[in-house]
């Protein structure tokens, strides 16, 4: 009886590494992929806007709801307008602003044909009084406009500002 039951414990195990191995390639969209670049693109017109002073034209890589959330050290934000209000008040003009650069590291589907993915990378503000660096990870939806950024976690690297 143990043998068997070590048996089925050994085919189960290979049974899901196999399946995780199947499946590996298949979450993450290709680097050509349409999803890839358009994921890709929401982030460096971000970036673009972000350079040109518009905070307006930033936001509209984020999802236009109440439910969108944007996640910091400083607590749980909700709603687009909110954010963009801190966002106003956090940095009142291009000056302010600086340059801002991201650094994309990984974007992967939740799961094969999903309308939902994940994006992380580095992001680092110069020229700025406000100049910094930390991480990111971010939760994405494809609707009918587009890829929009429904949850956004950022936070700062006290330590290392690359």
């Amino acid at each position: 009886m143990k043998i068997i039951r070590f048996l089925i414990l050994i085919l189960l195990v290979i049974g899901v590494y196999f399946y995780l191995q199947s499946t590996k390639s298949s979450k993450n969209p290709e680097p050509n992929s349409a999803d890839f670049k358009a994921i890709e693109q929401v982030i460096l017109k971000q970036q673009d806007d972000w350079n040109r002073g518009n905070l307006l034209a930033f936001m509209d890589g984020y999802w236009q709801d109440d439910s969108m959330r944007f996640v910091s050290s400083k607590g749980t934000r909700y709603g687009h307008s909110n954010t963009l209000k801190a966002y106003q008040k956090h940095y009142p003009n291009k000056a302010a602003m600086g340059k801002l650069t991201f650094r994309l590291d990984r974007i992967a589907a939740l799961s094969e044909g999903s309308a939902l993915a994940v994006a992380s990378g580095r992001w680092q503000i110069t020229e700025s009084t406000e100049a910094g660096g930390g991480y990111f990870s971010l939760i994405l939806k494809k609707f009918n406009e587009g890829w929009k950024i429904i949850a956004d976690h950022t936070w700062a690297d006290p330590v290392n500002h690359e």
